[in-house]
């Protein structure tokens, strides 16, 4: 029983002992492919890392292979860039190029029709345009350039060729030009003179009326417009078309109207015509004076009548203080002074200068004393006795025997007696008191001295009251001295 107890523990233990085995056998198993997994695992790592130190320096000089590539590609660009902008500036110059060709050819052929329109040929004006409009040219508003030495005749800076056709007159070509379009207002460069202007200032009376729808008041370089050139150059046709759609009363830089002007040069008719169309015949200029007191100045009998009926000032004073009738004196034109002296002015007035009225002025200057004898056949005492800044009276100026003559005969008419009588000293022997009594009161003036002689003597029997040598009374000076009975 035992050895079958042993036995069958002998046989129980037998499959526990190989089972121990079995599980380190199993475990040695397993030890070993796990080294064999770790193992493959690292050879794979090795592997893998000695692959990517291969594969690094061929990424970076891919990497720079690609700048490269890509700096190549730009640099392409660069250069496709350049060669663009060559041709572009290659087409810019030839523009350029044909520009001025252009400009030279429009210069040439401005210059032609300029000269043709001066000429006034026509047909040459009108081949010349025709060829400007194929050849697209603006030749109409061509301007002359300066030209140094040039014939002032021919040259005309800045003229343009309807400025050049009007100067001449040229009327066929005027016309052409106008239907063309070409600018009324362009101007020279020298005087700034409109076509219109030129025409007026040469006087083209059928140029003008071609021109039409122009601005008549417009100005040049000294302010004129088309109707004061007219009037200056005496142009009375001229005037007659250019004063209806002008206002007369525009002035130069002068400050002269076209009226004014006109009376300057003794233009009548002119002067009419500017009054009919109601030119203020008062307008004065710069220096103060009236178209009334240059018609006196220069001796315009004619016009200074018809100023005078248009009602102008006869009085009107100048910046100097000049009047019309001293003017006229001064110049002696007896004709006009006369007509002032019809008009009634004021014959004491004075200059603001000299202080000369306009009795003084002909008494100083002219030997021909018929303007003197007109203004001493009117005038009162006291404009005989004035006297310039100097104290010179009329007697004083008196140019010659004749007019000195005159002045004591005047002198004698208005105080009956020579007052006006020169002294040794070349003064008058009148008192230089404008308000000195006449001969009659100094008379009066004696009695009365003479009676007080007289009523002292009888009062105090002697001649109190007679002047010592030095002037004076030999009475005290003290007024409340006298007797009582006195």
């Amino acid at each position: 029983m035992v050895g079958d107890a042993s036995s069958g523990a002998a046989a129980v233990g037998a499959p526990a002992g190989a089972g121990k085995d079995d599980d380190e056998h199993s475990l040695s198993s397993l030890d070993s492919e796990t080294q064999r997994d770790a193992q493959l695992q690292v050879a794979a790592a090795k592997r893998r890392a000695s692959a990517e130190v291969q594969t690094a320096p061929s990424a970076a000089a891919a990497a720079a292979a690609a700048q490269e590539e890509s700096k190549a590609s730009e640099g392409e660009t660069k250069a496709e860039l350049t060669e663009e902008e060559r041709v572009r500036l290659e087409e810019e110059r030839i523009r350029l190029e044909e520009e001025r060709e252009k400009r030279e050819i429009e210069n040439e052929t401005g210059a032609e029709l300029v000269d043709a329109a001066r000429k006034g040929e026509l047909e040459q004006v009108k081949d010349i345009i025709k060829f400007a409009q194929e050849e697209e040219l603006s030749v109409l508003e061509y301007r002359v350039p300066p030209l140094s030495g040039a014939d002032p005749a021919k040259h005309w800076t800045g003229a343009t060729a309807l400025i050049s056709s009007c100067r001449a007159g040229q009327v066929p070509v005027v016309e052409y030009l106008l239907e063309l379009g070409a600018n009324t207002q362009a101007t020279d460069d020298e005087c700034k003179m409109t076509p219109l202007m030129w025409a007026a200032y040469m006087g083209h009376v059928e140029v003008l009326r071609s021109l039409k729808g122009c601005d008549h008041d417009a100005r040049d370089a000294q302010s004129r417009t088309a109707l004061i050139i007219a009037a200056q150059e005496d142009h009375v046709e001229a005037v007659e078309i250019l004063v209806w759609n002008s206002n007369v009363d525009l002035k130069d830089a002068s400050g002269s109207s076209a009226l004014a002007v006109a009376c300057k040069i003794g233009n009548y008719r002119v002067a009419k015509m500017l009054c009919d169309y109601s030119a203020d015949v008062d307008a004065q200029d710069i220096a103060r004076r009236t178209p009334l007191m240059h018609a006196a100045r220069w001796g315009f009998v004619k016009t200074t009548t018809l100023l005078i009926d248009r009602g102008s000032e006869v009085d009107a004073r100048d910046k100097t203080g000049w009047t019309a009738l001293m003017l006229a004196s001064r110049w002696n034109h007896p004709r006009c002074v006369q007509l002032l002296l019809e008009a009634d002015p004021a014959l004491g007035v004075r200059d603001r200068v000299s202080g000369k009225n306009a009795v003084l002025w002909a008494a100083e200057k002219h030997r021909d004393v018929t303007v003197l004898k007109m203004l001493l056949s009117v005038a009162p005492l006291d404009v005989l006795r004035c006297k310039d800044i100097y104290g010179h009276t009329a007697l004083d100026l008196a140019i010659n025997v004749e007019a000195e003559a005159l002045l004591k005969d005047a002198f004698t008419a208005l105080t009956g007696s020579e007052t006006g009588e020169k002294s040794e000293d070349g003064r008058d022997d009148d008192d230089d008191d404008d308000n000195e009594t006449d001969s009659d009161t100094i008379k009066v003036e004696a009695e009365a001295e003479a009676l007080l002689k007289d009523a002292f003597t009888a009062l105090t029997c002697s001649e109190t009251g007679e002047k010592s040598e030095d002037g004076q009374n030999d009475d005290d000076d003290d007024d409340n001295e006298t007797d009582s009975d006195v």
